[in-house]
C-alpha cells in the first residue's frame, strides 16, 4: 500500500485539479469477493506516476482502459486518493495505449511482444483492423491460427459488452450493475431488461426488489405492468419473511404492496390471483405464503410430531438420577424435580423458563444423568457465546448448531438426512433463538434414534429469522414442556430477577429503597438523550470502578434497541471508544476506524475463519493492512477484505446480544425508540446481565413501557399444523 510519502503524494501536490481521468488500471491492489468494492492504481494517459482509487469498480482487472469519475479524499493514512462515483470501460485511442492494453494480459497468449508486432503491422489502422476486419490479423507474424481466435472473440465480446453497457448507461444504470447484468445473462441481457428485468432478483445475487424496480422503470417498464406487480407482491412477503412472519393476512399483503408501489388494491387482487394459479403463492385461511416456508412448517410440524411420540434413548433410571442429585450437593424442589423426571422420559421434550428457576442447574443435572449411563450429551446453541456458556456451566465441550451440523456456505449443512450427527441425546440451549429453517436442519441432521432436550425462554426476543419454533412448540401443547416457574431462594432477594418476572407480568419495576442500598438493579432518570449520554460516560468511568473495580470497565456492556440515532449503537460505539480507548494505534478500515485495544464484534459468519455472528474479541495489533484480534485463547489475523464484517462492540444492539451475559448492563431508553421496545426486548436485555442492569431514561416513559408492553406479534402456521396432528392429522 503506497504511504504518504510515495510517488503519488508528489504527483498529487502538483496536479489536484481534475475529478475525471482516463487510464490503464496497472494494479488491483483490493478487491473484496463479497461486494463490488475495490481499490486500483490507475496509470492516466500521458502520465508517469500512479493514482489510487477506490470504491466500487466491479473487479477490474490488471489491463482494463477505463475512464473513472470522482472526487479526491484525503486518507489520514495513505494520502489522497480518488474515491470513485462512475466509471466506463474504454478503448484505446492511442497505438501506444493499444499495444499497452493488448499485452496487459487479458487476451490469452498474447504478451507485450506479439502486441507490439500487431500494433507495428498495422499502425493507425490496428483498432479498424480489430473491429471490422479481423481476418487481415493471418497477416501478422506469430500470431497463430488458435491466438488470433483468441483475440477476435476477445474483442467482440468486449465490443458488445461495451454497446450494452453503454446502452443501459443512458438509462443510469451505472457499470458495475451493468456487469453483474451482462455477466448472469451473456448475449441475451439486453432481452430480458426489455421483457422482464424482475427476473433478476431471483437470478443475480445481491440484487433486491428496490434496485431492480429503479431500474426497470428507467429502462420504460410501465409502472402498473403484470411483471411489476408480481414482484411487488412476492418482494412483500419475503420482506415480511425478514421480519420473522411465515405469512401475512392477504389483505395486509395487497395493502402494503400497494403503499411499495402506488398502485391501487384492486389491480393488485388480480395479480394475486394470478400468482396463486402459477403456484407462486398459496393462499390458505385468508392467508398469502410463499411455497416454500409453507412447506417448510408442515414438514417441521411431521417431524416434530414424530419424535414427540418416541421413546427416550434408555428407560429412565430413578435411582441414578437420585443419586446424581445427592453427588451434585443440589437441594431441588418437587417441581423440579418432577420435570427432571418428565424431560429424562420424554424422546423430545423442552425445558423452559425465566431467570432464577434453575434452568442451568437442570441441564448440569441432565448431563450428568446421561454420563452416568454411558452416554455423551451433545451440547448445542444457536450461537458462539451461548455455546460457550453452557460449556463452562456443564463441563463439557458445546458447539454451535452451524459448526456441529459442519456447515458449508456453498453446499449448506454436510449433517443432514441420509448423513446424521453422531450422538444419542442432544440439547439445545437458548432455543427462543432458533428459527424455522435452522430448526429443520437441526431435525434432518439428527438421528433417527436419538432423545432430544430444547432449553429456553419464550419471553426472549424471537428469532431474527422467520418463525416463534419455541413459542408454537409450546402453545400446541403436543410437544412434552416442563415450565420453571419457581425462583431460587438465593435468586428471591435479586431486584434483578424480580424485575424480570415483574416486566412479564406487567406489573411496576421496584427501585432500591434508598440511594445507599445496593442491589442490581436501577433506573436513573435523565431530562434528554443528551443527559442519557452523560450518565453512561458517568457510570462506566466512575461509578462502576468506585463500586466494582477498575475491572469493572471492561464487564459493562451497554445494549440499545437501534442502530442509528444519537443513543443507536453507532454512536455510542464513537463516543464509548474515545471514552476508552482515545490513544490506541489506529486502523482504517473504509470509514470505521478500529483502534488497537478496541473491543470488537464479528459481524457475519465467516466459515474460513472460523468465526461466527455475534462472537466478541479485542484487537491486540495490526497495520494498515491487517489486524489481530483475539477471541478468547485464540487470536485471529484479519486482512483488510474480512475486517470489513468487524464492528466494535462496546455498545450492541439487544439482538446482537442474546444468546450472551455480562457482568453489567446499561440500557438507554429514549421515546425515539417506542416502535421497537417490545416486552421481549426489554426482558432480554434485562436478562443479559449478571451483576447489574441499569435503565437510563425518562420515568414517565419508564412506566409507560412496564405496564403497557406491547408484545412482538408474528404470523405462523407451526402451532396449528402441531395441533392438527400434522399434515397427516
Amino acid at each position: 500500500m503506497l504511504t504518504s510519502r510515495s510517488p503519488l503524494s508528489l504527483y498529487m501536490e502538483s496536479d489536484t485539479s481534475f475529478s475525471s481521468l482516463t487510464g490503464t488500471v496497472v494494479q488491483t491492489i483490493f478487491s473484496s469477493p463479497k461486494d463490488d468494492f475495490g481499490v486500483i492504481a490507475l496509470l492516466p494517459d500521458g502520465k508517469q506516476r500512479t493514482v489510487i482509487c477506490r470504491g466500487s469498480l466491479g473487479h477490474l482487472g490488471k489491463g482494463e482502459l477505463v475512464k473513472v469519475t470522482g472526487e479526491w479524499t484525503k486518507h489520514p493514512r495513505f494520502g489522497q486518493q480518488l474515491e470513485i462515483k462512475s466509471w466506463n470501460l474504454c478503448s484505446p485511442s492511442s497505438g501506444a495505449g493499444l499495444e499497452r492494453f493488448l499485452g496487459s494480459g487479458l487476451v490469452p497468449g498474447i504478451g507485450p511482444a506479439l502486441a507490439s508486432r500487431i500494433v507495428q503491422h498495422f499502425g493507425d489502422e490496428t483498432l479498424d483492423i480489430l473491429q471490422n476486419q479481423p481476418t487481415r490479423l493471418k497477416a501478422v507474424r506469430g500470431l497463430g491460427a488458435k491466438k488470433r481466435e483468441a483475440l477476435i472473440s476477445f474483442w467482440q465480446e468486449r465490443d458488445a459488452s461495451s454497446q450494452f453497457l453503454l446502452k443501459i448507461s443512458e438509462h443510469g444504470i451505472g457499470m458495475t450493475f451493468g456487469m453483474k447484468i451482462q455477466k448472469a445473462y451473456g448475449v441475451d441481457a439486453e432481452k430480458v431488461l426489455q421483457q422482464n428485468p424482475y427476473r433478476m432478483i431471483q437470478d443475480i445475487p445481491g440484487f433486491g426488489f428496490t434496485t431492480v424496480d429503479r431500474l426497470a422503470l428507467k429502462m420504460g417498464m410501465e409502472p402498473n405492468s403484470s411483471h411489476r406487480l408480481q414482484a411487488g407482491l412476492l418482494h412483500t412477503l419475503n420482506e415480511a419473511k425478514e421480519q420473522g412472519h411465515c405469512h401475512l393476512p392477504r389483505l395486509d399483503v395487497v395493502h402494503r404492496a400497494a403503499q411499495l408501489l402506488n398502485q391501487d388494491n384492486a389491480s393488485l387482487e388480480t395479480q394475486v390471483d394470478h400468482l396463486v394459479e402459477s403456484r407462486s403463492l398459496i393462499w390458505v385461511s385468508e392467508h398469502l405464503v410463499l411455497p416454500g416456508i409453507y412447506h417448510m412448517e408442515q414438514r417441521v410440524a411431521d417431524k416434530v410430531l414424530q419424535r414427540s411420540s418416541s421413546s427416550p434413548i434408555t428407560p429412565f433410571d430413578p435411582r441414578r438420577l437420585a443419586r446424581v442429585i445427592k453427588e451434585s450437593s443440589v437441594e431441588l424442589s418437587s417441581s423440579q424435580e418432577s420435570s427432571l423426571v418428565e424431560i429424562l422420559g420424554r424422546g423430545l421434550s423442552i425445558l423452559t423458563g425465566g431467570p432464577g428457576v434453575g434452568k442451568t442447574t437442570m441441564v448440569r443435572l441432565m448431563v450428568r444423568y446421561w454420563e452416568r449411563l454411558g452416554f455423551e450429551p451433545v451440547l448445542v446453541a444457536p450461537t458462539g457465546r451461548a455455546a460457550q456458556r453452557m460449556e463452562e456451566a456443564c463441563g463439557r465441550s458445546a458447539s454451535t448448531l452451524h459448526r456441529a451440523m459442519k456447515y458449508n456456505p456453498q453446499k449448506g449443512f454436510v449433517h443432514k438426512e441420509g448423513h446424521p450427527l453422531e450422538g444419542k441425546v442432544f440439547i439445545c440451549d437458548e432455543f427462543s433463538m432458533v428459527d424455522l429453517e435452522l430448526f429443520e436442519a437441526f431435525l434432518e441432521a439428527l438421528p433417527s434414534r436419538a432423545q432430544v432436550v430444547l432449553v429456553g425462554d419464550r419471553d426472549q426476543l424471537p428469532s431474527v429469522g422467520p418463525g416463534r419454533v419455541l413459542g408454537d412448540l409450546l402453545d400446541s401443547k403436543t410437544i412434552p414442556a416442563a415450565h420453571l416457574k419457581e425462583v431460587f431462594r438465593q435468586a428471591g432477594g435479586s431486584l434483578l430477577v424480580q424485575n424480570s418476572h415483574r416486566l412479564i407480568a406487567g406489573k411496576k419495576l421496584l427501585q432500591p429503597d434508598s440511594k445507599d442500598d445496593l442491589k442490581d438493579f436501577y433506573f436513573i432518570e435523565a431530562r434528554d438523550e443528551n443527559h442519557t449520554l452523560q450518565i453512561i460516560k458517568k457510570l462506566i468511568l466512575e461509578r462502576f470502578p468506585q463500586r466494582f473495580g477498575s475491572d469493572a470497565q471492561a464487564g459493562a456492556q451497554v445494549l440499545s434497541p437501534i442502530k442509528k440515532g444519537p443513543l443507536g449503537t453507532i454512536e455510542l460505539n464513537h463516543q464509548l471508544q474515545n471514552w476508552l480507548n482515545p490513544n490506541g494505534s489506529e486502523i482504517h478500515v473504509g470509514d470505521q476506524i478500529f483502534r488497537v485495544g478496541d473491543r470488537v464484534v464479528q459481524k457475519v459468519n465467516n466459515y474460513d475463519l472460523e468465526l461466527y455472528n455475534g462472537d466478541l474479541g479485542r484487537v491486540v495489533g495490526g497495520d494498515e493492512n491487517s489486524a489481530l484480534v483475539r477471541f478468547g485463547e485464540r487470536e485471529v489475523h484479519y486482512e483488510q477484505d474480512a475486517m470489513r464484517d468487524l464492528g466494535l462492540s462496546y455498545a450492541l444492539t439487544v439482538h446482537k446480544s442474546q444468546g450472551s451475559e455480562y457482568p453489567y448492563i446499561i440500557l438507554p431508553l429514549s421515546r425515539s425508540h417506542r416502535i421497537m421496545l417490545h416486552l421481549e426486548l426489554l426482558y432480554t436485555a434485562m436478562t443479559r446481565a449478571r451483576k447489574m442492569c441499569v435503565w437510563v431514561g425518562q420515568k414517565d416513559f419508564l412506566e409507560e413501557l412496564t405496564t403497557q408492553p406491547s408484545r412482538i406479534e408474528r404470523h405462523t402456521f407451526l402451532g396449528s399444523w402441531l395441533k392438527q396432528g400434522g399434515t397427516r392429522g
